[in-house]
């Protein structure tokens, strides 16, 4: 059974997270969720840090501004496959049946002390890591972009 005073306890550690960044976000307070957003150099990115009691995990999930549509899927599933072949911190999921590519990295909180920083860096590469893909992903998905090309840009 998990431990939901200690989910609590995370919940409230990713709010002063924000709050030590002074970004500002909406709660969902019922999910154990914070949602928020920052602009980049391309797309808006928009994500949301949630607890999962039942899994003792913090989770940080950014989805794609769109889908995939349904003529690009294969090639946006080799991409998926090519940003996530050697990172170290999250990844890429992508659901074939809708086009949806986000990403997500969590940390389990399972007998472990989480700081801020911890929530602080997860954000922050989270971020980060949809600000590098997010406008080739898209652009593959808009066809401004070939299968070869982004293969050729991940390499850089």
């Amino acid at each position: 059974m998990a431990n939901l005073e200690k989910a609590k306890e995370m919940y409230e550690l990713i709010k002063r997270a924000f709050a030590e960044l002074e970004w500002t976000y909406d709660e969902r307070e019922e999910d154990m969720m914070i949602i928020s957003g920052t602009s980049s150099n391309d797309l808006p990115i928009r994500f949301g840090l949630d607890v999962l009691a039942e899994n003792e995990v913090i989770r940080f999930l950014s989805p794609m501004p769109t889908n995939v549509p349904d003529d690009k899927r294969v090639d946006a599933a080799i991409a998926v496959a090519v940003a996530n072949y050697g990172m170290i911190h999250g990844s890429f999921d992508y659901d074939m049946r809708d086009g949806e590519i986000r990403f997500r990295m969590t940390t389990s909180y399972r007998d472990s002390h989480i700081s801020t920083d911890v929530i602080k860096y997860m954000m922050i590469v989270g971020a980060r890591t949809m600000d590098d893909y997010n406008d080739r992903f898209f652009a593959l998905s808009t066809g401004n972009m070939t299968l070869e090309e982004f293969i050729a840009k991940d390499g850089q």
